[in-house]
């Protein structure tokens, strides 16, 4: 999002000059130069975007929508997977196996 400030109504740091600090040879924004003493640096957000706030919004009900989708599609696979364990269960404990080469039946 873009900003301007509100105290000077200048561009955000980014957009300033860069000066060379002495002492850590770090590039830096000299605050002090652009506001006075006691005075604390604003910024306040520009006008909103239609179009963009739109692709956003449009984004995120996507995402949502996909992760929606993979957790059916997990549950509905872990649904089955269970319901075949528990199959199985109640086969072993009321005598009926299936054995791979014959095609089940009773022992």
């Amino acid at each position: 999002m873009h900003c301007v400030n509100a105290s000077v109504n200048q561009p955000p740091p980014s957009h300033l000059p860069l000066n060379n600090t002495p002492s850590t040879g770090d590039f830096a924004y000299d605050f002090k130069a652009e506001h006075p003493e006691g005075e604390t640096p604003a910024w306040e957000s520009c006008g909103r975007i239609v179009a963009q706030e739109r692709a956003d919004f449009f984004e995120f009900v996507a995402c949502n929508v996909l992760f929606a989708v993979v957790a059916l599609v997990v549950l509905f696979a872990r649904s089955k997977r269970l319901q075949a364990l528990r199959a199985r269960q109640l086969a072993a404990r009321i005598g009926i196996f299936r054995y791979p080469n014959t095609g089940g039946g009773r022992r």
